[in-house]
């Protein structure tokens, strides 16, 4: 999304977004559901997806 802010002459702010469909269309190809899979049965769902996430925001 692209934001701009102006000030009119009168004081006033007025703002101005607008979608960016490219970007847009980049980041819905990212989305979906992935499976996430692991050789070490001792894991519950809740620790492997925290590892995953960890490793994700290394």
């Amino acid at each position: 999304m692209q934001v701009s802010a102006y000030e009119t002459p009168t004081g006033a702010v007025n703002l101005h977004w607008q979608l960016n469909n490219e970007a847009l269309a980049v980041q819905e190809r990212l989305d979906g559901r992935y499976l996430l899979v692991t050789n070490d049965y001792s894991l519950t769902h809740q620790q492997m997806f925290q590892i995953y996430r960890d490793k994700a925001s290394s």
